[in-house]
């Protein structure tokens, strides 16, 4: 490697360490970021500059390789923190998986993280449906009971379980 080479690694491996110092990113969301920073700002990044397109794509991915080799970036914490951030937020399992999938995270560990996160989906439903529905949800009419149906699953949760706790507790 020559000496461009290096510090053009250097100078986009210290960008990606600032933008995790911030919070968790996937190494896609880091892949995509570092593409849009350095075409953005090409004078903050002047050791690239030097490089095509295809040349400054191998430096973010051996930048990206270099990280998750220090244990700076690592796509399963990533997932972890996201999840448990998602969940808080009241949103379901369906739409966390999507977003994560989006985010470049791989189904597996999509799949393990969910499994270990240890969250009870059936109580965060419940209490996103009492959020959502503050008088009681008995009364509702039928429109509005499909409204309330309807935003549980855009927020993610399973329609199968949506429809049981909506019979279950409230919705006749």
């Amino acid at each position: 490697m020559n000496a461009d080479y290096q510090q053009a690694l250097k100078d986009c491996r210290r960008a990606m360490m600032n933008m995790l110092a911030r919070r968790e990113h996937s190494a896609q969301e880091l892949r995509q970021k570092s593409k849009e920073k350095f075409h953005a700002q090409p004078h903050r990044f002047a050791a690239l500059q030097s490089f095509d397109h295809h040349g400054i794509s191998d430096i973010i991915d051996d930048a990206i390789l270099k990280l998750q080799e220090d244990g700076l970036q690592n796509d399963e914490r990533f997932t972890d923190c996201y999840i448990r951030a998602r969940a808080a937020l009241l949103y379901g399992p369906e739409r966390i998986k999507a977003e994560l999938f989006n985010k470049g995270v791989s189904q597996t560990v999509i799949s393990t993280q969910m499994q270990t996160s240890e969250i009870d989906w059936q109580w965060s439903l419940q209490l996103a449906l009492d959020k959502k529905c503050q008088g009681s949800p008995a009364a509702l009419e039928i429109n509005e009971q499909r409204k309330l149906m309807a935003y549980l699953a855009r927020r993610g949760f399973d329609e199968h379980d949506v429809r049981n706790i909506c019979k279950q507790d409230y919705l006749d």
